[in-house]
């Protein structure tokens, strides 16, 4: 899964910034934001990294990581 939406709240970057930052187009960055895609443009991904100053290894992370990671922001908003 992709962790680029929690990566950049985590760094106070807007979906907006990131899209003219990464200079990526709109639909892949919020297909990407959400998760709603099944490939990764590893160039993309790339450009998306160096935006948010780090390595594209840090916004992939397992499903199991990711499902974790959902229980913990929904436990905090209650």
């Amino acid at each position: 899964k992709l962790i680029i939406k929690q990566v950049a709240k985590s760094k106070g970057v807007l979906q907006s910034h990131l899209q003219l930052d990464a200079r990526v187009t709109p639909p892949l960055l919020n297909r990407y934001w959400n998760n709603k895609t099944s490939t990764i443009d590893l160039n993309e991904l790339e450009k998306i990294a160096d935006a948010l100053g780090v390595s594209p290894n840090e916004l992939i992370t397992s499903d199991k990581e990711f499902e974790r990671m959902q229980e913990r922001s929904e436990e905090d908003a209650a």
